[in-house]
């Protein structure tokens, strides 16, 4: 339902079947301002899809509205950064003709109301999108000196490894040193007859004499 714009939160019943009864006391609010009221046009109750919301919460960042205009912040956001500023105020005065020229509305949640009002002071808007381009310049910022963290990290383990493997080099053997660490054979041979009394002696270690089936 979240790809509706249908949060779990917005469903009256919870997980245990509990009814819920904070969003009908919330429109039952609004509507009383919206009587007190002159002019009620100001006070929005659910946002359009083209309509770009400020409150703070994860929900409304997937804003469809909200989505487009982070677009719009990232294809600018160089452009800001390097720019003057008289420049950077038209960038946001450009954005902002983008998202009315989709019949979009900059929104903000009054939390004395628990409702939505539209921003028409062009400047307050115009602030607004700057304040979110310093937003995702600090984010940005942020997330390139983690990288760069995690690089000189990586880097200052691999060089200690090196460290430790030149400090404690591994002993590769040639033949010639396996065949000293193995036990000594004897190479020479004192009994070829295997004769000898000291069976050690012999070329093939105890003398092996097969015994014939029969009688001895």
């Amino acid at each position: 339902m979240a790809s509706f714009g249908i949060t779990p939160d917005l469903i009256p019943v919870s997980s245990t079947g509990k009814v819920k009864f904070g969003a009908h006391i919330s429109w039952l609010k609004v509507q009383r301002i919206k009587l007190q009221t002159k002019n009620d046009s100001d006070i929005v109750e659910c946002p359009r899809l083209v309509d770009v919301v400020f409150k703070h919460g994860p929900a409304y960042k997937n804003n469809p509205g909200n989505m487009y205009f982070r677009e719009l912040i990232e294809i600018s956001l160089g452009d800001h950064l390097d720019g003057t500023k008289d420049e950077k105020c038209k960038i946001t005065m450009r954005i902002l003709k983008q998202i009315e020229a989709r019949k979009g509305r900059i929104l903000e949640w009054s939390k004395r109301e628990s409702t939505w009002r539209v921003v028409r002071n062009r400047n307050v808007m115009r602030k607004k999108i700057a304040a979110t381009f310093k937003q995702q310049h600090r984010q940005r910022k942020t997330t390139t000196q983690m990288k760069k963290t995690i690089e000189n990290a990586l880097y200052i383990a691999a060089d200690n490894e090196t460290s430790r493997e030149q400090a404690n080099p591994k002993r590769y053997y040639d033949s010639d040193q396996l065949y000293h660490e193995r036990k000594r054979v004897r190479t020479g041979c004192f009994d070829c007859d295997g004769d000898a009394e000291d069976p050690d002696f012999s070329c093939f270690g105890r003398s092996f004499h097969p015994t014939w089936g029969g009688n001895d």
